[in-house]
């Protein structure tokens, strides 16, 4: 049997879109607070809240805005620090 690695984001992702973190039915404000976390790990600042948040109130979807967090330079040096 072997293995495939998971990456980050694919790992990140399971755990955004599974059925649990979905039954919290988070509004866009919540969401992108979860994802300053989770890719950040730390705290959204205002400026940053605001401007993720407007994306997805325009009608970006969740999944895009996801995609941008996990393609940040903050997240890559998060996981590269781990050797990720």
């Amino acid at each position: 049997i072997t293995s495939r690695k998971v990456s980050p984001r694919e790992a990140a992702g399971k755990f955004v879109f599974s059925t649990e973190f979905g039954l919290h039915n988070y509004n866009n404000t919540d969401y992108v607070k979860h994802l300053y976390l989770i890719f950040m790990g730390r705290e959204y600042d205002a400026e940053g809240l605001a401007y993720w948040t407007g994306y997805l109130n325009q009608g970006y979807g969740r999944d895009w805005v996801f995609g941008k967090f996990s393609e940040s330079k903050e997240f890559g040096l998060i996981t590269a620090s781990y050797g990720l």
